[in-house]
């Protein structure tokens, strides 16, 4: 009878934290009730546009929560549930905000992996959505996600492949990127294509105070060097030399850039000598490494 009895409150609080979703009632939900009226009608043509123009689904969605669970796993969840794409294609994608979890992600379908990738949504949320985030600016942060996302999708499928073909007749690598949140499947496939060097974009980013990098950025790292000899090079939020000497001890290079030219605006007279004097920073404090 006990045993029965364990098994019937397993059942009951299984049945009691079952994952909810709201139902997909068009191309916009908001659930969270951060979009007005008049934003979302127009996210909502541009996104009825995108999808007659590519047949590439895309759906904006807020929930005020993410019911504990972990973004990527309710985002994964989520789309399955809703079925967003081409059944025969899985060419959805949904742009998921939580605003009181202060969580954003951008759920691809497979499909899509190759035109919109990890790394690629990390840039567009960190430079696009989470500044207006920060500002309190919920609608303007989605509108400018929504619109980065839609000027991705509508690349024709061909034309990575293409422009990859026309580099190397040129004698030129493309370069692929990769996130932290990079699948392993992602990550082979880049290994495998990869030529001159892969750009990691370092999402998470070295704590300024201690120049230190995080361990999942670490790891990261290491996951990526495991699959491949190609040299690897960190960017995306690196300011400093001494985050550029930390970064350096894990990675094969360096690549800077907002700072460079935050160094260059900042110079009221000789900005060619204060772009020579950061980057030779820079380059003194890679060459401190014990190689």
């Amino acid at each position: 009878m006990m045993r029965w009895l364990a098994c019937l409150l397993l059942m009951i609080a299984g049945v009691a934290h079952a994952q909810t979703f709201p139902p997909l009632t068009g191309r916009v939900v908001d659930a969270a009730n951060i979009i007005p009226d008049d934003q979302e009608a127009a996210l909502t043509a541009k996104l009825d546009a995108l999808e007659k123009e590519s047949s590439r689904q895309l759906v904006v969605a807020t929930v005020p929560n993410l019911e504990g669970y972990d973004i990527a796993d309710y985002g994964y969840r989520l789309g399955r549930s809703w079925g967003i794409g081409q059944k025969d294609q899985n060419n959805g994608a949904i742009l998921l905000v939580a605003p009181n979890d202060r969580k954003v992600r951008i759920e691809v379908g497979y499909g899509l992996e190759p035109i919109l990738t990890d790394a690629f949504s990390s840039v567009i949320i960190n430079t696009q959505i989470v500044p207006a985030f920060k500002a309190g600016d919920f609608p303007g942060g989605i509108t400018a996600g929504t619109d980065a996302i839609i000027a991705q999708l509508r690349l024709p499928p061909e034309e990575a492949a293409d422009l990859q073909a026309a580099a190397a007749a040129q004698g030129l690598a493309y370069v692929y990127l990769l996130a932290p949140t990079s699948s392993p499947r992602r990550i082979a496939a880049v290994a495998e294509r990869a030529r001159g060097f892969v750009y990691l974009v370092s999402v998470a980013g070295v704590t300024g105070a201690r120049q230190t990098v995080g361990a999942d950025l670490a790891g990261f790292i290491e996951r990526v060097r495991a699959r491949t000899t190609t040299p690897l090079a960190v960017g995306f939020g690196i300011s400093t030399p001494e985050q550029a000497a930390t970064i350096g001890r894990l990675a094969d290079g360096v690549i800077v850039g907002s700072a460079l030219i935050n160094a260059v605006d900042r110079a009221e007279s000789d900005k060619a000598g204060a772009a020579a004097n950061f980057v030779r920073a820079l380059r003194e404090a890679l060459e401190r490494q014990p190689w």
